[in-house]
């Protein structure tokens, strides 16, 4: 398969995803932008500290890159590019950040990774 199909593909995905799912997620959360965050909220200028979205931004994006390359390509060669493709490309869209994130909020600061 050409790489050009797969990264239409993957456009179409992450911009179907933006412009619906997103919307489906803050209803499920009942989001509200006038909420403060947990830095704001829970301030305590050891764990949580606000900043700005530039360097939040920096760290998120950072430890993406970090593993990406290392990670991705191994587990291609051990299962093949699709498993790979639809893990980041199809499941990936259905289940990261948003829900990660807010899950700890609503069972007051436990992580929802165990």
């Amino acid at each position: 398969m050409n790489v050009t199909v797969l990264l239409i593909v993957a456009v179409v995905l992450f911009f179907l995803a933006y412009r619906f799912y997103t919307r489906f997620i803050a209803k499920l959360f009942n989001e509200n932008d006038n909420q403060p965050t947990p830095a704001c909220a829970l301030r305590d200028d050891c764990d949580y500290v606000p900043t700005k979205p530039v360097i939040l931004f920096r760290h998120h994006f950072a430890s993406i890159a970090g593993g990406g390359p290392i990670i991705g390509p191994t587990v291609a060669l051990l299962f093949g590019y699709l498993p790979v493709y639809l893990s980041t490309d199809g499941l990936g869209l259905l289940s990261r950040d948003l829900t990660r994130g807010k899950t700890p909020l609503r069972t007051e600061r436990t992580s929802s990774i165990v």
